[in-house]
């Protein structure tokens, strides 16, 4: 039922703002590394890259189709795309993940991606797009804080079909931050907004979505437990002995060991989440 007495876009920016102030910069300065963008693509791409496969498979292109990916990472999405469709447009702040991207579309000769290095909010359909595009989609990127105008600018820009991946309930490494973050800081964790968020701000704005759910899984590797300890670390906000002896003592009891490599690994779930709609202007 629409409850008409709760502000959705405020709702969203709040939570964005209140996770964004007590992670501070160290989750968004550990993706905006060459090394974490190369990484983040690669192990997309692992175990037969389920992930991808789900989110292209639920992406109703076609071989004519004009596609606009906001918040492009590295190219997961818009480089499979770009074999099976006729142009994708890629948005991406980060220059790490760009420069990634733009090297993924070097190293497969692609011809038909364009790279818009620019936050959502600053692009400017008129000069930096080449709309109507017959497919706008944002893949887990929805790092903007006033949705609404997000949303309608998609919309703007789109003849066909809307879609955004997010996660249902916690992403998968939300336990691990709800244990730890008030371990080693003495506060509770604030995680970010979820797609309950989503479906209501589009509810409210008259728009009522299909809804794809399902379950994702994916393993963490590493070759040491230090290794773990120092990728956590960054997004963790550590910065003392005692916060990484606490990382240590965790992974040592978390992390399971493969017999025949010796590396570490751990078994990571959570759900995701496909919600679609028409562009008002089809």
């Amino acid at each position: 039922m629409e409850n008409t007495d709760i502000d959705w876009n405020l709702e969203w920016k709040l939570r964005m703002e209140r996770n964004e102030a007590q992670k501070g910069s160290g989750c968004s300065s550990y993706w905006d590394t060459r090394e974490s963008a190369l990484k983040f693509y690669e192990s997309s791409f692992e175990d037969g890259g389920e992930r991808v496969n789900w989110i292209v498979g639920n992406i109703p292109y076609t071989p004519d189709s004009r596609i606009l990916d906001v918040g492009a990472g590295p190219g997961t999405i818009a480089i499979p795309l770009a074999g099976r469709a006729a142009t994708v447009t890629a948005v991406e702040p980060s220059p790490a993940m760009a420069g990634v991207l733009r090297e993924k579309i070097a190293e497969n000769g692609i011809q038909n991606i364009t790279v818009v290095e620019k936050p959502w909010e600053d692009v400017d359909p008129g000069s930096d797009l080449n709309p109507p595009y017959d497919i706008v989609f944002a893949s887990f990127s929805l790092g903007m804080h006033d949705l609404w105008e997000a949303v309608d600018k998609m919309n703007s820009v789109c003849r066909g079909r809307v879609l955004v991946f997010h996660f249902a309930g916690g992403n998968s490494w939300e336990p691990m931050m709800r244990e730890l973050w008030p371990v080693m800081h003495g506060e509770e964790f604030h995680p970010g907004p979820k797609a309950d968020i989503i479906f209501n701000l589009l509810y409210s704005k008259g728009i009522y979505p299909d809804i794809v759910s399902a379950p994702h899984s994916y393993r963490l590797d590493y070759k040491s437990i230090d290794d773990a300890v120092n990728e956590f670390g960054k997004r963790l906000n550590a910065e003392t002995e005692e916060h990484y002896d606490i990382l240590r003592k965790y992974f040592s009891e978390k992390l399971e060991q493969d017999p025949q490599t010796g590396e570490y690994f751990m078994n990571m779930r959570s759900r995701k989440m496909c919600i679609s709609w028409d562009s008002p202007g089809k």
